[in-house]
C-alpha cells in the first residue's frame, strides 16, 4: 500500500491508501519457520520492488545464471 502524506507545520493530512500491486502469495508463512516469509525486496532508493512472478504455463522451471555481476558491465 502507498499513502500521501503531508506534515507541514502543525498538522498532518494522510490522503486514501493505493494498492501498489496484487499480494498475492506475499506474507505467507514457510513450513517449519515461525512468522511470515516476504520473498520481495525494495531497492536502495526505495522506488522499486524485487518480486518472484508466476510464468504463464511455466510448470517449475528454474534458470540459474552464473556470474551474473559480469552481466552489469556490459
Amino acid at each position: 500500500m502507498s499513502v500521501d502524506v503531508n506534515g507541514s507545520g502543525s498538522s498532518f493530512v494522510s490522503r486514501r491508501p493505493a494498492e501498489l500491486f496484487e499480494p498475492g502469495i506475499y506474507g505467507t508463512s514457510r513450513p517449519g519457520h515461525q512468522g511470515n516469509f516476504f520473498p520481495w525486496a525494495v531497492s536502495p532508493d526505495g522506488q522499486r520492488f524485487l518480486m518472484p512472478q508466476p510464468v504463464a504455463g511455466d510448470k517449475g522451471t528454474i534458470n540459474v545464471v552464473l556470474n551474473w555481476t559480469s552481466l552489469l558491465k556490459q
